[in-house]
């Protein structure tokens, strides 16, 4: 059986969905995609720092950690296992308190963004609606017309372009991580 679908028309189908987004918030979705890029660094900071503070608390691995933590020896004149794992802690929840306010301003941003390109896609159907004949204008239901703009324009903004920029930043990731 044939796919009636190939990866030309894959990519000719992204290339002119993504026409539909203004030029001026093309800008605005590198923003976006580089800021999901640096959530995702705060991730695996703070997915790294979880094996040093286990060992601490558990007393496992190396006693002296201040040959880990050089950098803090000319800030702290005592710095034995009990004063690494307070600075250790700290910069612990320190990581995780930036990366949970990142996080909340790069969805607050994610949404804000969709949203805008969301009203222009619906402009953009409306618009072709309205430029209609007269005779076929007046036959239609607009109620079903109005839903099926908002229908698409979800349909488009929130489970295709979202992922695509989602799945475009984590492919950005991976390559940072490969290289």
């Amino acid at each position: 059986m044939l796919n009636k679908y190939s990866n030309t028309d894959f990519f000719f189908n992204l290339k002119n969905s993504l026409r539909l987004v203004p030029k001026k918030l093309k800008l605005k979705i590198y923003l976006l995609i580089f800021f999901n890029l640096i959530t995702n660094i705060f991730e695996v900071l703070g997915i790294f720092l979880v094996i040093p503070i286990t060992a601490l608390f558990l007393g496992l691995g190396n006693d002296n950690y201040s040959e880990y933590l050089m950098y803090l020896k000319n800030s702290f004149v005592i710095l034995n296992n009990q004063s690494s794992l307070i600075i250790l802690s700290l910069f612990f929840f320190s990581i995780f308190f930036i990366k949970y306010c990142f996080s909340i301003y790069n969805q607050i941003y994610q949404y804000s963004l969709i949203k805008n390109i969301k009203n222009h896609v619906s402009n953009k159907l409306i618009k072709a609606a309205y430029n209609k004949d007269w005779k076929d204008w007046i036959n239609e239901n607009k109620s079903n017309l109005y839903q099926n703009v908002i229908n698409s324009s979800d349909l488009f903004c929130y489970q295709y372009l979202l992922q695509l920029f989602l799945l475009a930043s984590e492919f950005l990731f991976l390559l940072i991580l490969l290289i």
